[in-house]
């Protein structure tokens, strides 16, 4: 058995049909924004990463770190 989209149609009443939700793209400084007011990194470590990745990413292994640390530090 699997879940169609007919499920999620009738169990969620989620539509299937139209147009699915797009994000806007963010830039280095829109990220570094969103860095900032959501997880409280430093402005200055948050634009780094995002100039690192040449875009408005961070890596993976950088926000493990940071969350890792962020928790050892409330300890």
């Amino acid at each position: 058995m699997a879940i169609t989209l007919d499920d999620v149609s009738s169990l969620l009443h989620l539509p299937i049909v139209g147009q699915f939700f797009t994000y806007p793209t963010l830039d280095a400084v829109g990220a570094t924004d969103l860095l900032v007011e959501a997880l409280r990194v430093e402005r200055e470590d948050a634009f780094t990463e995002t100039r690192h990745c040449r875009r408005g990413h961070v890596w993976l292994s950088w926000l493990r770190d940071f969350c890792e640390n962020a928790c050892n530090n409330q300890q």
